[in-house]
């Protein structure tokens, strides 16, 4: 059997058990449908720190997945972005920080949201609605 092949079986085998671990409603296992695995430290929650079985095997089985098909994929410019982030991986974590603290946070407080909490979806409807409010206000003055 070919190793992308093969890969991708594993994948989608640890991906499905994953999903019945994290999204089936059970009171045996701690899960995502009946709240046991979300953990509210400092108003984020957790779900995957620490990691459950779940997690571990929906991640490993997303990643197997992913792996599978890249290796699959010819040379061009699409399969060079996963690359390029996995090379460069500080540089994208720097500009990460810095596009948020400098990009992202100044539209948020002009949009009027002094803080991103768990109450908020980000960049939910509420966020794009004032931006709108002020934006119209702004222009037809």
């Amino acid at each position: 059997m070919d190793n992308t092949i093969w890969l991708f079986v594993v994948g989608v085998t640890l991906l499905g058990i994953g999903s019945l671990l994290l999204f089936v409603p059970t009171s045996i296992l701690h899960n995502l449908t009946n709240g046991g695995i979300l953990v509210s430290r400092e108003g984020y929650s957790e779900i995957f720190y620490p990691p459950t079985d779940g997690f571990l095997f929906f991640s490993n089985g997303t990643v197997f997945i992913q792996v599978s098909l890249f290796m699959r994929v010819r040379q061009s410019f699409w399969s060079g972005i996963p690359t390029f982030f996995g090379t460069h991986s500080m540089f994208v974590y720097i500009l990460h920080q810095t596009l948020g603290e400098y990009g992202l946070k100044p539209v948020l407080a002009w949009a009027g949201v002094e803080r991103v909490s768990d109450a908020y979806t980000f960049l939910s409807r509420q966020v794009i609605a004032e931006s709108s409010q002020k934006m119209s206000t702004i222009v037809f003055l």
